[in-house]
């Protein structure tokens, strides 16, 4: 999730997505849900996942690192996330349904 007043400041700053995604600003990687809530929009097509993508610690400081001209895992992502849906979607627990309902919606809305 992302607070308003983080969304609000990325977005008046213009902060470039890179090296999240390869184009636009971070702003384009947030959606506003209909509960009101804003959040990272991870299922996006143009976040960079590219085989060999790895965290990597430099002291204090994370960053990702990927192999160049590799392809996106997308799709496989994609496969996963519907997967997980399937399987909890229909779950006897309420609030487990409801979660994977809302990813359902969301993944839906991706495709």
């Amino acid at each position: 999730m992302v607070s308003k007043e983080l969304y609000s400041y990325i977005k008046k700053k213009s902060i470039q997505a890179y090296p999240f995604a390869c184009k636009g600003n971070l702003a384009d990687y947030i959606r506003h849900d209909n509960d009101g809530i804003y959040f990272l929009d991870l299922l996006n097509k143009d976040i960079i996942r590219a085989k060999g993508e790895k965290l990597e610690k430099n002291g204090d400081m994370f960053s990702i690192v990927w192999e160049s001209g590799a392809r996106s895992k997308h799709d496989e992502i994609m496969s996963c996330v519907q997967k997980c849906i399937n399987r909890f979607v229909n779950s006897s627990d309420e609030k487990i349904q409801q979660k994977y309902n809302w990813l359902k919606f969301y993944s839906e809305s991706i495709l």
